[in-house]
């Protein structure tokens, strides 16, 4: 989940899909936001890979177009499964695991910040 002032931003589908061309081994199929990794190596696949692929500016201080400015309403925190990780990590390499629910927050938080996602049988 990405959230910019408290509202929630869509992750759109089809990111690292290319129409017959290629699939890369990360990608969305829909917009759930949930990120598909199939890989024929056993790897590990990081946050800062994601947003690369999707071609979106994310780093320890800037999601999309916004950026930390230090004013209070320009913070920038990450989430993994309802823990904030350390200010001062290098949010581009969190890793992405297997049903984590990892929450981008700039500015002004949601109401609260998700810590699970109830992902269908079989993903």
């Amino acid at each position: 989940d990405i959230f910019i002032h408290g509202r929630i931003q869509t992750v759109p589908s089809d990111i690292g899909i290319i129409d017959n061309e290629c699939i890369y081994w990360m990608h969305t199929h829909d917009d759930t936001g949930i990120i598909h990794i199939e890989s024929p190596e056993k790897r590990n696949f990081t946050l800062g890979e994601f947003f690369d692929i999707w071609n979106q500016n994310f780093s320890t201080s800037q999601i999309f177009d916004n950026t930390v400015d230090g004013s209070s309403n320009s913070t920038l925190n990450v989430y993994v499964n309802g823990s904030k990780i350390s200010a001062g990590s290098d949010y581009r390499q969190i890793p992405i695991n297997a049903h984590d629910e990892i929450a981008i927050v700039f500015g002004k938080p949601p109401d609260s910040v998700p810590t699970a996602y109830k992902f269908e049988e079989g993903l």
